[in-house]
C-alpha cells in the first residue's frame, strides 16, 4: 500500500485579519502545485482517496493538483486535518478501507512532516537515508512524501514500518512550462 503526504504549497500572508483557515495561495503556491501534481502523473504516483484538510490553502492545492491524476480519486474533505499532528493524522489514516491501495493526505505541517518521518522505518539503503535525512530537515510546501507499507489494511499503519520512497519538494521540480499539462 502506499501514501502521498502533500503538504499544502505556499500560503499568502499579505491580508494579516484573514482568518488562518481561510488564508488563499501566494503566487509561489499557484505555481508549485501544478508543478507538483504533473509530477506524480509523471511517476505514476495516482492515488484512489485522497483525505484533504479543509483550510482554503490546502482546498486550492488539491485543486491544483486533481487534474493531473487520472483516474480521478475520490477526495474526502475532514475538518480533522486542519493543523492536525502526528497522531491526529494516523487516527485518519487508519479509517481508510483497505481498498484504497494508495491514499493521500492532503495537509499542514508540522503534522505531516512529523508523520513521514515517524512512519518510515529503517533506511533501507542510502538513498532513502538521503530523503529522510532532507524530510527531517524541512518538509516544504507542496513537498511530497512517498510511503510503502507492507501491510494489508490501514488500520495496521504504525510508525516505524514503512519505507521512505520518495520526498520531493517543488525546487526539486522543472520550472513552470517545461512539466506539461494535464491530459
Amino acid at each position: 500500500m502506499k501514501l502521498f503526504l502533500l503538504r499544502h504549497a505556499k500560503s499568502d500572508w499579505a491580508n494579516e485579519a484573514l482568518d488562518d483557515h481561510e488564508r488563499p495561495l501566494n503566487p509561489r503556491g499557484l505555481d508549485a502545485a501544478p508543478r507538483m501534481g504533473a509530477y506524480m502523473a509523471s511517476h505514476g504516483y495516482i492515488p484512489n482517496l485522497i483525505f484533504c484538510s479543509t483550510a482554503r490553502r490546502a482546498l486550492a492545492t488539491l485543486e491544483l493538483v486533481l487534474p493531473f491524476l487520472n483516474p480521478a480519486p475520490e477526495v474526502k474533505i475532514l475538518r480533522a486535518l486542519y493543523l492536525a499532528e502526528r497522531d491526529t493524522l494516523l487516527e485518519q489514516i487508519r479509517t481508510a478501507p483497505p481498498n484504497a491501495r494508495a491514499l493521500m493526505l492532503v495537509g499542514h505541517n508540522p503534522g505531516m512532516g512529523d508523520l513521514a518521518f515517524s512512519l518510515s522505518g529503517p533506511s533501507q539503503d542510502e538513498k532513502e537515508a538521503t530523503r529522510k535525512a532532507r524530510l527531517a530537515d524541512k518538509f516544504a510546501t507542496a513537498g511530497l512524501a512517498v510511503l510503502a507499507f507492507d501491510i494489508a489494511e490501514w488500520r495496521s499503519a504504525q510508525p516505524g514500518i514503512a519505507q521512505l520512497k520518495d520526498y520531493t519538494k517543488p525546487k526539486d521540480l522543472p520550472p513552470t512550462g517545461t512539466t506539461g499539462h494535464p491530459s
